[in-house]
């Protein structure tokens, strides 16, 4: 039976998910990151691609896949900005900003400094900049390595506050010139619903996969859960517990502040409220009288056992959570046509569990 493959980079670890065409995860691995996603400017992105080859030589020889089944593959990872020169070879970030402790977080903010500033205390920042041929996501560049082609995902380009405005999927040429960069320095930005280019000779050996077997564009880890853990509505809210914070989401339109776009053309989610813990965001749902539409989206399952017997039966459990999200893969399915209508994927492929039923599931379990 035809399978998607799904990489997810997300703090200390690379996750692989082997998704059917039910939805369903048949199979999962960790390969643990020797620099973790959050210290991605201290790191070369080739260690990063060396970890998607290990995972999936490893998955391979453990039975998770059969390379012949794989339909097609998708990437979803936490921002992280590379930089490639003309050649299209990697600029060791080293080069750019040395030993800084002061480099900024996000991809964004890191590139209006390189553009305003630079480095001093690293030497001449200027002239490393000028040699950039290529700004990418660690995604885009992982794609690159595993297929050759070059594009940015609509959730990269827009964190990265350089598209035209209420469109993510358009470069703002003027926002680009002003920090001194050419557009063509700019891959083309898709939705993770596309098809970017087919696996290399390199991966056909490594897994098995067949040739003609796409990749896709990519996304961030919370679009991707945001898309599969339920139907969106305009009263509606999803929360996602990643272990350290909660955020509640809420679908709106692409003017709105904080929206981020997901991966499939004209879905937008804003964030709006970050919560101490799990039960003080299903409250704050119940303060708003939505619990009716009300999705709980947790990644570590004892996170969601916190949360009170007595929950409303209207709140509802995202099919992926308490366990791997099948986001990325999903993501592949959607560019090969698997599910060319969202509703039926929502509603009955894989639809939210009522609390109740998720909470006796997991006792018995």
């Amino acid at each position: 039976m035809s399978v998607l493959l799904g990489f997810e980079l997300r703090g200390p670890e690379l996750s692989l998910t082997v998704v059917n065409r039910r939805g369903e995860v048949d199979a999962f691995a960790i390969e643990p990151l020797a620099t973790p996603l959050q210290d991605w400017w201290g790191a070369h992105p080739e260690e990063y691609h060396r970890a998607i080859r290990r995972i999936l030589e490893t998955s391979r020889r453990e039975g998770h896949f059969i390379g012949a089944d794989v339909a097609g593959i998708g990437l979803v990872g936490e921002p992280a900005l590379v930089l490639l020169d003309r050649e299209l070879r990697v600029i060791p970030p080293r080069e750019i900003w040395g030993e800084s402790k002061e480099v900024p977080p996000s991809p964004g903010a890191l590139l209006r400094a390189l553009a305003a500033n630079g480095f001093p205390e690293h030497g001449d920042t200027r002239r490393t900049l000028r040699s950039v041929g290529m700004v990418l996501s660690l995604v885009d560049y992982l794609r690159f390595r595993m297929t050759g082609a070059l594009a940015t995902s609509a959730t990269f380009a827009w964190g990265l506050g350089l598209t035209a405005p209420e469109e993510a999927t358009t470069w703002d040429r003027a926002a680009i010139e002003a920090l001194g960069f050419s557009v063509d320095a700019f891959p083309p930005i898709l939705t993770a619903d596309c098809r970017v280019g087919v696996v290399s000779e390199k991966l056909v050996e490594l897994a098995g996969i067949s040739r003609g077997v796409w990749v896709n564009a990519g996304s961030d880890p919370v679009s991707a859960r945001l898309l599969v853990a339920g139907e969106p509505k305009e009263d509606g809210r999803v929360a996602i517990d990643d272990g350290e914070r909660v955020h509640v989401y809420a679908k709106c339109e692409p003017a709105a502040e904080s929206a981020i776009p997901l991966p499939v053309p004209g879905l937008w989610y804003r964030s709006i409220a970050s919560a101490a813990d799990l039960p003080q965001a299903v409250g704050e749902w119940s303060e708003a009288g939505v619990e009716e539409n009300a999705v709980v989206d947790a990644i570590h399952p004892e996170r969601l056992e916190r949360l009170p017997d007595d929950l409303s039966p209207a709140v509802g459990v995202a099919f992926d959570a308490g366990g791997p999200s099948a986001g990325a893969a999903i993501q592949a399915g959607l560019g090969l046509g698997w599910w060319r209508d969202l509703r039926a994927l929502w509603r009955k492929r894989r639809a939210p569990q009522p609390w109740e039923a998720w909470r006796v599931a997991r006792a018995e379990e």
